[in-house]
């Protein structure tokens, strides 16, 4: 969410070296302003997602690396369409924000926008996307704010996830950057234990990365245990 694909480049192009057939969708709203953000609704980016699935499974089902909300999005098409996903990797997917911060959200919403205050329709990255060495996030088509609009959708999409979570059974690889100040380890192994008729259920840990598993320094490590997963399905 207010990120886009570059965040994945790397990855994708590992496994496009691989030999898989990789496709990486923009989401709607996702890549220009704030302001093109700001009206969408997770529906459009589940739009989004469905779109490139459907133009993913003409040869068999496919499978889903998904990153950080992102995430949502993957298990609930794993959850309803099970037919067309044969596996997920989901980098750094949370299933909630902490409770003061959702009721904040929350709260700020619940004021008419007529006369709601302007600085509160956006939440600033005050440190830029969540890498922990900084170089990596230049040039990056990442959105400086959350607009709050967005923000309460991802609550929503984040509830749809947890009411999903049941409904999974294809294999799961969960992946988690020790420096990573948006997810915590606590809320990797919640989603953990709750995929109970996940095939199998497969933990990495990235020691030397932060939030942004895909693009940060190790990477290659990543690559590699993806790589594995997918050619185990």
């Amino acid at each position: 969410m207010t990120g886009s694909p570059d965040e994945l480049a790397p990855l994708a192009g590992a496994l496009s070296a691989a030999g898989h057939d990789v496709r990486s969708p923009l989401l709607a709203g996702h890549g220009r302003d704030v302001a093109a953000l700001a009206p969408t609704r997770w529906t459009d980016w589940l739009g989004s997602a469905q779109d490139a699935l459907s133009d993913s499974v003409a040869g068999g089902p496919a499978a889903i690396v998904a990153a950080s909300a992102g995430g949502l999005l993957a298990l609930h098409l794993a959850a309803t369409r099970p037919r067309d996903v044969r596996g997920l990797v989901l980098l750094a997917t949370p299933l909630s924000l902490k409770p003061l911060v959702a009721a904040h959200i929350r709260m700020r919403l619940l004021v008419p926008e007529a006369i709601r205050p302007s600085s509160w329709n956006v939440i600033v990255k005050d440190h830029g996307p969540d890498v922990s060495d900084r170089s990596l996030a230049s040039g990056l088509r990442s959105l400086p704010a959350y607009p709050l609009q967005t923000l309460g959708q991802l609550l929503d999409m984040m509830a749809d996830a947890r009411g999903r979570l049941h409904e999974v059974t294809q294999p799961v690889l969960l992946v988690h950057g020790d420096l990573d100040s948006v997810v915590s380890r606590q809320q990797i192994d919640a989603l953990a234990r709750s995929l109970r008729r996940a095939e199998r259920v497969e933990r990495v840990d990235l020691p030397s990365s932060a939030h942004l598993v895909g693009i940060d320094r190790d990477r290659e490590q990543l690559q590699q245990r993806v790589i594995r997963f997918l050619d185990s399905l």
